[in-house]
């Protein structure tokens, strides 16, 4: 009865935590934001177009009347009227109101221009990765280097954090761990946490350390002890498989768990894991690159957890590593997703595991550096 209490108790676990992990991989919906520069400058050309016809046709108006009545004039006047106080024409009358209109005109038209001075075409090239503004202005254009100064704000880079809150995807993503804080006492870094773990078992622990030969002089050390769990990071919106699909990671083992093998369920421990899933909290499927100990380099593994979490798993490293060395690797998660699942995942997340409840033992291993970055299309 006790065991069964037991084995009820471990499902109940083994469940939440599937929905935990769930959670954790929901998707998010992407913010997107207009660029309005480009659109201001549009709008003001076409006003000041606008003005420049009026004015255009209303002096061609004026040019028909003025002839019109001059004709009307001759014809009615053959002959000149004599002794008489010199009286000026219908036509010289017109000339001159003709001239001051136009020099009125004028000067109102260089108003117009100067108030709505019409910028230059401005030629934009736009990357999603790394936005580059290539702009040709007319000499002393104030307005136009006005408004190329609020276009090059606008672009300027943001901070780390602004970035990831509007979700917007970059060249690449990388976790060096450096920390971000304390609590506690203890330095932590933003955006992950422990999850996960099996009922009465202890929770690996996930820390971190200073390490000089490492790429921020710190480094995330898993240390298991007959426990499990493992440390999250939620990538949806800032990971992209098809922009980014290369894995590369930097990571060593300093403790094994005697005789595990993922090959078979009651050993299934590691001193270390990497899994990158995805999928809703009953449907969820993940890659994992794990350094194992008997299981062989190179292997491919299925596992499933709970009833809910599809696992390919492959043997990076094992025993045979020498223990205490710093192991630089890399993968195409996008093609092993395609080659495992048949489809490449969109929103995904990023678990650090350490294994040892199976074993009853204790393992350690330490992680670098983490991260996604383009594809190298010249590298085989």
């Amino acid at each position: 009865m006790r065991k069964l209490i037991h084995n009820i108790l471990i499902c109940i676990a083994v469940v939440t935590a599937a929905w935990v992990i769930g959670l954790l991989m929901r998707p998010h919906i992407p913010e997107f934001s207009v660029s309005e520069p480009q659109y201001i400058e549009i709008a003001e050309k076409e006003v000041s177009t606008e003005k420049n016809v009026e004015i255009q046709k209303t002096e061609e108006k004026t040019s028909v009347e003025k002839d019109d009545k001059i004709d009307d004039f001759v014809v009615k006047n053959k002959e000149p009227v004599k002794n008489s106080v010199p009286v000026e024409t219908p036509a010289a009358v017109i000339e001159k109101n003709e001239t001051a209109d136009i020099e009125k005109k004028s000067v109102l038209k260089k108003k117009i221009i100067t108030e709505n001075k019409t910028v230059p075409p401005m030629q934009i090239q736009q990357k999603k990765s790394n936005e580059v503004i290539a702009v040709t202005v007319e000499d002393g254009d104030t307005e136009a280097v006005r408004k190329i100064n609020k276009v090059e704000k606008k672009k300027q880079p943001q901070s780390k954090k602004s970035v990831e809150k509007k979700q917007v995807i970059l060249p690449h993503w990388i976790e060096d761990f450096e920390p971000d804080g304390h609590i506690n006492g203890e330095k932590f870094v933003d955006d992950w946490r422990r999850e996960g773990g099996v009922i009465f078992t202890p929770k690996t622990r996930f820390f971190l350390r200073n390490d000089s030969t490492a790429k921020c002089n710190s480094v995330l050390v898993i240390e298991s002890k007959k426990s499990s769990a493992v440390f999250a990071c939620d990538l949806s919106g800032k990971v992209d498989l098809n922009e980014t699909p290369i894995l590369r990671w930097r990571w060593k083992v300093k403790k094994l768990p005697p005789d595990a093998d993922g090959r078979h369920r009651k050993k299934d421990d590691q001193a270390v894991g990497i899994y990158i899933g995805t999928g809703t909290v009953f449907n969820q499927k993940a890659i994992a690159y794990r350094w194992e100990t008997e299981t062989p380099v190179g292997h491919w593994g299925k596992t499933v957890y709970s009833n809910v979490m599809s696992v390919r798993f492959l043997c990076q490293r094992n025993k045979d590593n020498g223990l205490d060395i710093w192991y630089e690797e890399e993968r195409n998660v996008r093609d092993d997703f395609i080659e495992q699942f048949g489809f490449v995942p969109g929103n995904i997340a990023l678990a650090i595991c350490g294994n040892s409840q199976n074993s009853q033992s204790d393992a350690l291993a330490e992680i670098d550096f983490i991260g996604f970055y383009k594809e190298n299309k010249g590298k085989k």
